[in-house]
């Protein structure tokens, strides 16, 4: 029988499973046989929490939610009062990996962004601090308070690898303007940065994928390759964007959600904090369904580790997601079925 050669990119995909996510995919793993042991979250906290300091996006990107949940729900920006209080509490815990400084939300139009950076790598330097940009506000005065801030990591949505693709699925933007950004990026960055490019796989873009990589590694920065979800059910047209070949990234997912985890990881490792102080149950609750807690009124720890939540996360062990919201029509969700 003749063998066909392994493609390069599964075998460096391959790669990327076993050793850059195995740390955290084995908390998940552990955080939920705990959690169906007990039916306590204790003592395991988030490995990363998602911080919208504001709920303005200026993108009109096609498979995003944001252009029409905009206009149905309150928007609006953090108070600080609110923010310090996250930060007082989160940065004290050893455990946590990573403060993720965007959540349905264009993160680089908060005119606070680097002084709420600072404020957080202040309390706690060893944490990381990351944000998701589309990239269209990265003059030359952002980047340089970026390479000389407190920002640890920058993940850049670039999604294509032609003119005419990046525009189509980012409708406004400049393709020319985002690919100055990031070589004035590669010219400046030193390796206390870390920089990816992020591409969400999809129907329109999926021949452009190897070229985007080839782009990534020659301007000395990561990349990541999305499975696009519906997003709880929230993607416009989503069949006409989903990649309807099999790829190693969505047999990845379904392998891993269905025999590694056999539950939804994203309430066991992740929390998610709306500008209100509002905690919802995962980064894809846009119509806010399955709000938890407010920080206003409790602490992050107690939320966490809450009634409600683990209410909502013994749903979901014993995978009765269409008793969610915001789980019943969720991709992701349905990878554990």
């Amino acid at each position: 029988m003749k063998i066909n050669k392994i493609p390069q990119q599964f075998l460096e995909e391959f790669q990327r499973l076993l050793l850059k996510d195995k740390r955290s995919e084995l908390r998940a793993y552990h955080a939920i046989r705990h959690f169906k042991r007990s039916g306590q979250i204790f003592p395991f906290k988030p490995q990363s929490i998602q911080i919208q300091t504001h709920s303005f996006c200026n993108g009109r990107c096609l498979y995003c939610p944001y252009p029409e949940m905009s206009h149905k729900l309150e928007q609006g920006k953090m108070k600080q009062n609110i923010l310090f209080k996250i930060a007082d509490e989160v940065m004290k815990w050893n455990t946590l990996h990573q403060v993720m400084f965007m959540l349905q939300n264009e993160p680089m139009l908060d005119k606070d962004f680097f002084k709420i950076i600072k404020y957080f790598k202040d309390l706690n330097p060893h944490i990381i601090l990351a944000t998701v940009t589309n990239g269209t506000l990265l003059t030359p005065s952002v980047i340089n308070h970026i390479i000389d801030g407190s920002l640890d990591k920058l993940v850049i949505s670039l999604d294509a690898f032609s003119k005419h693709t990046y525009e189509r699925l980012h409708p406004g933007f400049s393709f020319n303007s985002i690919l100055d950004a990031i070589h004035l990026l590669s010219r400046l960055k030193d390796n206390r940065l870390s920089v990816e490019l992020s591409f969400v796989d999809t129907n329109q873009n999926h021949g452009e994928l190897s070229e985007f990589i080839k782009f990534a590694r020659k301007n000395r920065m990561g990349w990541r390759v999305s499975h696009l979800l519906n997003r709880a059910n929230n993607v416009q047209n989503y069949n006409e964007f989903r990649l309807s070949q099999l790829t190693w990234k969505s047999l990845k997912l379904r392998l891993i959600y269905k025999y590694f985890y056999q539950a939804c990881s994203l309430p066991f490792k992740n929390m998610s904090i709306l500008f209100n102080g509002d905690v919802v149950l995962c980064c894809n609750d846009w119509h806010r369904k399955s709000v938890i807690g407010n920080v206003n009124s409790e602490s992050v720890d107690r939320i966490w580790n809450g009634e409600a939540m683990n209410h909502l996360r013994k749903d979901i062990v014993e995978k009765r997601y269409h008793e969610i919201h915001t789980c019943s029509q969720c991709t992701l969700a349905q990878l554990s079925v």
